[in-house]
């Protein structure tokens, strides 16, 4: 077997030197006319630097939804491109923009922020009639909100059923909801009942009345029905 072995080597090498070569071997798919191909590259995103100033200073700086610390502040690292940044800060509007960043370049962002104000409105769920003996008493479910950035202080809510025909105005009825402080984000499950006058067709609204930050007395409708 050995004997073998070295024979075969023996010829391989003896046709070699007769002027045999080897064909190379293609590392390309270039098609018949054998020229290779060229791979495609993608140059990377350039990247730029964001620079944040907040009025006051202090506040929330959040890129593309992430929280990214507090202003003044500069972000770096950042693809070029679009890009949503919202600064917040508590007791103040939300200021929403989207800043163009530039390839190794500094974008210089200020914001000023508003301050903002309580926001009060109601879901009303359900209003139904308790009948007790001749005069019916509406029942009144509903959810109070303050979507605001500020509380709202001494916050009474004021139910008015108001008669459709002025024939019958002498038969107003108001009930009021003591509420106190209500802070943003505070949520409340009202549940109200009201006597009324039999045989009177009524219209209704839910009112509201708060101090704010600097004492001022301040009034609006929550909801009408």
């Amino acid at each position: 077997m050995k004997n073998q072995i070295v024979i075969g080597i023996v010829i391989v090498a003896l046709l070699c030197a007769s002027g045999c070569t080897v064909a190379p071997s293609s590392q390309n798919d270039g098609g018949s006319t054998g020229t290779p191909r060229t791979a495609a590259t993608t140059a990377a995103p350039g990247y730029g630097s964001i620079e944040v100033i907040s009025d006051p200073w202090g506040a929330n700086v959040y890129l593309d939804g992430s929280y990214r610390g507090t202003a003044p502040m500069t972000i770096q690292n950042v693809s070029a491109g679009k890009h949503a940044l919202t600064v917040s800060m508590t007791g103040y509007k939300i200021s929403n923009t989207t800043v163009t960043v530039k390839a190794n370049g500094i974008t210089s962002v200020k914001k000023s922020l508003s301050v903002g104000k309580p926001s009060i409105y109601m879901v009303i769920n359900s209003t139904k009639y308790i009948y007790q003996g001749s005069d019916p008493l509406l029942e009144i479910v509903g959810r109070l909100y303050n979507t605001g950035e500020r509380p709202a202080y001494n916050m009474v809510l004021i139910v008015e059923m108001t008669p459709k025909d002025s024939a019958d105005k002498e038969y107003k009825a108001t009930r009021e909801i003591r509420i106190g402080q209500f802070d943003p984000g505070d949520e409340r499950n009202i549940v109200e009942h009201i006597q009324l006058r039999r045989d009177v067709d009524y219209k209704g609204a839910i009112k509201y009345r708060y101090e704010d930050d600097n004492g001022k007395k301040v009034t609006g409708t929550a909801k009408t029905f």
